[in-house]
């Protein structure tokens, strides 16, 4: 029972992190349209959003 509820928060979390990559990488794309954006602040963000979704994409594969 507890090897299924720590693979439940495991899967919840994971799907959580795919959010916000998705929803930090959607803002970045909105910023880079804005010229007024720095584009040394755009890179960084999708950097870590880019990040953020490889981690929980392979939280979530590991955690199945």
């Amino acid at each position: 029972m507890t090897e299924t509820g720590g693979a439940m928060t495991k899967t919840a979390k994971a799907t959580t992190g795919i959010l916000i990559g998705m929803t930090v990488s959607a803002v970045t794309m909105t910023e880079m349209v804005i010229p007024k954006t720095k584009t040394a602040v755009v890179m960084t963000k999708m950097v870590v959003a880019t990040a953020v979704l490889v981690f929980a994409s392979a939280e979530l594969a590991l955690s199945s």
